[in-house]
């Protein structure tokens, strides 16, 4: 099943800080749902005279804002935070991978940008309250001319209501499902709805930001800058504080090795993870050493997520780190 763009971003963004060891993001982190559809243009914020969107800065533009949204409405925004440097490469990552996707098919016209679009959902990212942000619906402003029955690439090619259904290469366009109707990995609900436990597409519950000291009690609640004990959210222990099983996931300011938080490793310094060395430094031959740059030797990731021995967050199939990502599979 393809994927929209922002679908794309709230996984890989959303692995990356899960995996990246760094204080704060743990297993807690929610992830919204890939149910957004093709056509969709939910936005918000008035930018009606624009905001200088254009093919050229697009991608740079809407990694920024994603970047702002991951920082202050995820458990993730913690890491993101005291890690700046890792933090740019899981972005990199992110957006290089929307210009391999996205890129070619605006050159060719597949899809255009409506600028107007493009506009209101950046800002709404950069500054609305998180719990008016809903990305499995919000329209990165990608627009295409395909019709219902179409072929198609990716679902902005589709009209409202459609998405791009990968039975074959290229895809279809085909009838996002309504509430009640069936929907598994191959058919997408429409707009607002998320394929439930049932396989029926159902009404997507609100989510609920809390803050330390906040109540965490219902399944809905995120801890920003905090993490859930249960029940309420709690500040995340800095050095010496209790760390692991039955206490916080994840430390501020350095790395839980299972039940304390100890002080970041420096350069050169005996490692196990990547989480245990300083920000800009990953864990390669059991050292702390430099992020990698274009050309340098690294480890290729799980699919889908940043390798983080690289500035760029991309490491080849042939282990060297890289600036750009590959088109994918199923491209024009």
């Amino acid at each position: 099943m393809r994927m929209n763009s922002l679908c794309i971003v709230t996984s890989v963004l959303m692995l990356a800080a899960c995996g990246s060891g760094g204080g704060g993001g743990g297993t807690d982190t929610v992830t919204p749902g890939n149910d957004a559809v093709g056509g969709d243009t939910s936005s918000g914020g008035d930018a009606s005279a624009g905001c200088g969107v254009t093919a050229d800065n697009y991608f740079d533009r809407v990694g920024d804002a994603l970047g702002a949204y991951f920082g202050r409405c995820t458990t993730a925004a913690l890491a993101f935070s005291e890690r700046p440097l890792t933090f740019k490469a899981m972005l990199n990552n992110v957006v290089e991978g929307l210009k391999a996707q996205y890129k070619p098919l605006l050159t060719s016209g597949r899809v255009t940008i409506d600028e107007t679009a493009a506009c209101a959902s950046i800002e709404k990212l950069n500054q609305d309250s998180c719990a008016t942000i809903d990305l499995s619906s919000l329209s990165l402003g990608l627009t295409g001319t395909a019709a219902a029955g179409d072929p198609c690439y990716v679902d902005e090619e589709c009209p409202t209501g459609f998405f791009c259904k990968a039975s074959a290469c290229p895809g279809s366009c085909a009838a996002a499902a309504k509430a009640g109707d069936g929907c598994d990995a191959s058919q997408k609900c429409s707009p607002g709805l998320t394929c439930g436990d049932n396989s029926l597409c159902q009404t997507k519950e609100a989510m609920t930001y809390a803050k330390a000291g906040d109540s965490c009690e219902a399944a809905t609640a995120i801890c920003i800058m905090s993490w859930c004990d249960g029940t309420t959210c709690r500040a995340y222990p800095g050095p010496g504080g209790e760390c692991g099983e039955g206490a916080a996931p994840n430390c501020s300011g350095s790395y839980c090795d299972g039940s304390a938080c100890r002080n970041y490793k420096e350069k050169n310094e005996d490692c196990e993870r990547i989480g245990e060395c300083a920000d800009g430094l990953t864990c390669q031959d059991y050292k702390c050493t430099s992020m990698g740059k274009a050309g340098d030797s690294c480890a290729p990731s799980d699919e889908g997520k940043p390798s983080f021995d690289c500035e760029s967050g991309i490491c080849s199939e042939n282990k060297v780190c890289t600036d750009s990502q590959p088109a994918p599979s199923c491209h024009p």
